[in-house]
């Protein structure tokens, strides 16, 4: 609109002639207020163009990102023979700081780790990306010396920030081996274990994590989640809580998941449920 007004009164007194408003001094000071808003609606016009170049480059970089996220935690697990796993990763983003792997250890164990990195966005992928190659070379070690392995990892890495983890190893008869660097609890048959934790990855340089030997009979389940459950909030600003997510405990992942996106989620919502299947008897 001023600049409007601007050139309304530029042509009446310049190119009309008109000089009844104001004198030669008004004239130049007019034309001077254009040039200064022409200058202005340029310049503002180039960086609204390099704010949109900006966030269509970030918009690629965090599909990179996520296809890379994708690729590293596949849909298709390493499944153990003897047991069943299921998983449901919702991201609250484009890419997201929890992680999880499945693998099949040499004796037949299945072996699984799952954690959260503090922050969120591509940062958080790519520190979930480094600790995830790390715990690739970790298939012979211990849960525990997993998780001293991963916070060497981190430490040397510079990135910062720290990283809650938990690994766990369940053999074919039922014997598992676990170990908490500050991540919520597995749930068993909908009750929360009781582990001894720890510090989250990241903290300090040497630590060792305690590992907790436990037996599950044949049929135990076991849930392990993020914390982006319990933290999910409504429209009333209330928790999911652990009630809730106790009670849910033992339903198949993707529904554990779905409750918590739905309740009003805030944060990567991850859900693992590792299942040691009955022994089928002959009859």
């Amino acid at each position: 609109l001023w600049a409007l007004l601007e050139a309304a009164f530029y042509l009446g007194q310049v190119v009309f002639g008109r000089q009844t408003w104001t004198g030669p001094v008004q004239t130049y000071w007019s034309i001077s207020i254009m040039i200064v808003v022409v200058a202005l609606v340029g310049y503002i016009f180039q960086d609204q163009r390099a704010t949109a170049d900006e966030h269509a480059q970030l918009h690629g970089e965090l599909t990179a990102a996520r296809q890379v996220q994708r690729t590293l935690m596949p849909e298709k697990l390493d499944v153990a023979p003897g047991m069943a796993l299921s998983v449901a990763f919702l991201p609250a983003s484009e890419v997201g700081g929890d992680f999880y792997r499945c693998r099949i250890l040499k004796n037949g164990s299945q072996r699984v780790v799952i954690g959260d990195v503090s922050g969120k966005g591509v940062a958080a992928a790519l520190t979930s990306a480094l600790l995830l190659g790390a715990a690739d070379r970790c298939d012979d070690l211990p849960p525990a010396s997993v998780l001293k392995a991963l916070n060497l990892a981190l430490r040397y890495s510079m990135i910062g920030g720290f990283t809650t983890c938990l690994c766990a190893d369940l053999s074919p008869d039922g014997s598992l081996r676990i170990a908490n660097a500050g991540h919520l609890p597995p749930y068993r048959n909908g009750e929360e274990l009781p582990l001894i934790n720890s510090l989250p990855l990241g903290v300090v340089d040497r630590i060792d994590y305690p590992q907790t030997p436990l037996q599950l009979a044949s049929g135990d389940r076991l849930t392990f989640i993020s914390d982006g459950v319990v933290e999910a909030r409504n429209a009333a600003r209330e928790l999911f809580g652990f009630d809730r997510t106790r009670q849910i405990s033992t339903r198949p992942a993707q529904q554990i998941a779905e409750a918590a996106r739905l309740f009003g989620q805030e944060d990567d919502i991850t859900v693992l449920t590792l299942t040691l299947a009955p022994v089928v008897v002959p009859a």
